[in-house]
């Protein structure tokens, strides 16, 4: 009953209720960007990445999957699902496997939401399997229908799972 009241009490004077964490993005709808639409600056004069390459995830972890040796450069975007509220965080949880090639070279993987960069890592290949989740506290409220893109390219046969994209409050695990 206290929740409730307190809830009800930060409607009635124009303070949003607090939520649970929500996920900004659905896997199953990124569409790939073409070169004139794509905001990352390392875009090759020649991009392999079939449908095949890329997609929806679902076992055992649900996610954006990108096959690089199918899909060697993807820069994809779909508008957030909700609206972001300045103070919440943002999570990011994204994963590869081993990293190999047949020599030295470097993986890129970045993701703004609304022009803004929260994600921008650089693997230098080879590299073991890992995993990174990235929290940023929104500086200001992001409506729904913001753009997401997300930015991968490495060189060689490997798989990245992006897996997060959510919003919740700055406590929210």
């Amino acid at each position: 009953m206290r929740c409730e009241l307190v809830a009800l009490a930060l409607v009635l004077a124009g303070c949003p209720s607090p939520r649970e964490r929500e996920s900004l993005v659905d896997h199953s709808l990124w569409s790939e960007l073409e070169a004139g639409e794509d905001p990352f600056d390392d875009r090759p004069d020649t991009v392999t990445c079939p449908t095949s390459g890329w997609g929806l995830e679902v076992d055992p972890t649900p996610g954006l999957e990108v096959d690089t040796g199918a899909c060697d450069y993807l820069s994809a975007a779909q508008p957030t699902l909700v609206d972001v509220r300045a103070g919440e965080t943002i999570r990011i949880q994204i994963s590869h496997g081993a990293l190999v090639f047949g020599g030295p070279a470097e993986a890129h993987a970045a993701l703004q939401i609304d022009g803004a960069l929260l994600l921008d890592e650089r693997v230098t290949i080879p590299a073991d399997a890992d995993s990174l989740e990235v929290l940023s506290q929104a500086d200001a409220s992001i409506a729904a229908g913001a753009r997401v893109v997300v930015h991968l390219h490495n060189h060689g046969d490997n798989a990245w799972l992006i897996s997060e994209v959510s919003t919740g409050p700055p406590d929210a695990e």
